[in-house]
C-alpha cells in the first residue's frame, strides 16, 4: 500500500525512479509531507538531523540499494 511520510523535524529531498539524482529532487520541510506509491523506487537524502513519520498500512518493508 501507499505510505505517506510527513517530516516532523530537520529537512530531506526525495526523488523518484531508477536513476533520480540530487538535481530532480524535490525538497521537504517540518510540516511537510509526501507520499510513496507502493513499489515506488525512490531516493532520499537527509539534509541536516531529521525527524519523519512514515505512515500505511502493513505489512511493510524496505529494500535498501547500495
Amino acid at each position: 500500500k501507499d505510505e505517506r511520510v510527513t517530516i516532523l523535524s530537520g529537512q530531506l529531498s526525495v526523488a523518484f525512479g531508477k536513476d533520480a539524482t540530487y538535481a530532480d529532487a524535490k525538497h521537504f520541510l517540518p510540516g511537510d509531507y509526501y507520499v510513496n506509491k507502493r513499489g515506488a523506487v525512490h531516493t532520499v537524502w537527509v539534509d541536516s538531523n531529521s525527524v519523519i513519520q512514515i505512515t500505511g498500512i502493513g505489512p511493510w518493508e524496505a529494500n535498501f540499494v547500495e
